[in-house]
């Protein structure tokens, strides 16, 4: 019979060699867990992750060519808004192609990651809610840009005169409108991570108390703004007087109104004032009024005074932006000598008005210069017939 214990001495000898004893180990380990080392592998079979993989390629190929893409969608959809508006049109274009072409990539990577299972846990359920991140940014950011369509809807809609509510208008539905995608936005983003957006909302509405008892003066100002929309007693480039000053309109924005003054200033008037007082809205007048005075002297005779008055009467009437003379007449006598008071209406340009107050004296100068007169106001003469003084 043969004798097996030189052979198990062998052995034994060998096992406590440290290179072996590791050898031996990492085999027991292997036959311990086979089944997970098998699976490990399995994961990495190509049924696994081929399907993932072409379209993990076709994102990278359509974020690639996204701006074509994203122009040909856009070419086909506002097909109205193209032949009706075209510069409404081309800006849409231009703020809306960006995130419709990162879409469908974000989309297609997305479902590349829910499709890998060869990402082992719990790392496939990140990359999973990153890519729906992804997804859920870009579609809001597509949302936020295409608020602009819903601005050139309000400006074509007529208001109560009739006429489209403007840019005024407009800015402000943006601007509100893309306030709420924001905060539905956050959200929806937040209800990827967070199991319980409820309670979290909950938690915050205890400091949201103190916030909105300190933002009462920021809810005024935005009532005051929407106040201002709704009634429209002005709009961007107008010229209006109010307590505060006047000036022209540059910008009404959801706190505060904005005014050029004559000066070359900016007056900033918090809105909730700007809606509570008085404004007169001097370019909204249908004509302007202008007036003037000038002496006529005493050496005058009575034909001389209604030959400058008939002939005065011609030149208004030669005037084309003067629409109606209501006086040319003698309102006062004074030392000096008789005082003409001088009545017109122009139409509701305000640099045409100005225009023609000039050009009406310059032609009450020439009638004077041809009728030999010296005109007065008090103290000083303002024009010399052909005379002159020595």
């Amino acid at each position: 019979m043969l004798d097996l214990a030189p052979l198990s001495i062998l052995l034994s000898r060998l096992a406590s060699v440290p290179m072996i004893r590791t050898v031996l180990e990492a085999v027991d380990v292997l036959d311990t867990n086979k089944k997970e080392v098998i699976e490990a592998f399995d994961r990495w079979a190509i049924e696994n992750w081929l399907i993932s993989a072409i379209l993990l390629g076709a994102a990278i190929v359509l974020f690639m060519l996204r701006r074509p893409i994203a122009k040909g969608i856009l070419y086909v959809l506002l097909t109205r808004t193209r032949h009706r508006y075209p510069e409404a049109y081309k800006a849409m274009c231009e703020e809306m192609y960006k995130p419709l072409g990162c879409l469908f990539p974000a989309l297609l990577l997305s479902i590349s990651a829910s499709l890998a299972t060869f990402i082992p846990e719990p790392w496939d359920k990140i990359t999973v809610r990153v890519f729906d991140t992804i997804v859920t940014v870009t579609a809001f950011w597509l949302l936020y840009k295409t608020a602009m369509y819903v601005g050139i809807i309000v400006m074509r809609r007529p208001t109560k005169t009739g006429l489209p509510i403007g840019d005024t208008g407009a800015k402000f539905v943006v601007s509100m409108t893309r306030v709420a995608i924001i905060v539905i936005g956050v959200f929806v983003v937040l209800s990827l991570w967070v199991k319980n957006v409820a309670g979290l909302v909950t938690g915050l509405g205890i400091g949201g108390l103190a916030i909105s008892l300190a933002s009462q003066d920021l809810l005024a100002n935005f009532l005051g703004s929407l106040a201002l929309l709704l009634d429209e007693p002005f709009k961007v480039g107008d010229w209006i007087i109010t307590s505060h000053g006047e000036g022209t309109v540059e910008e009404i924005g959801m706190r505060s109104s904005k005014l050029r003054m004559f000066d070359g200033g900016q007056m900033t008037i918090p809105n909730k004032e700007l809606a509570s007082c008085a404004i007169i809205n001097s370019s909204n007048r249908e004509r302007r009024r202008a007036e003037m005075r000038l002496t006529l002297p005493w050496e005058m005779s009575s034909e001389q005074c209604d030959e400058f008055r008939e002939r005065l009467a011609v030149l208004l009437d030669s005037i084309e932006p003067i629409t109606t003379v209501q006086f040319i007449e003698i309102d006062h006598l004074k030392p000096e000598g008789m005082e003409l008071y001088i009545r017109y209406f122009t139409g509701e340009d305000f640099d045409e008005a100005w225009k023609t107050r000039t050009e009406v004296k310059r032609g009450m100068m020439k009638i004077a210069d041809e009728m030999n007169l010296h005109l007065y106001i008090p103290g000083h003469i303002i024009l010399l017939g052909d005379e002159t003084n020595d």
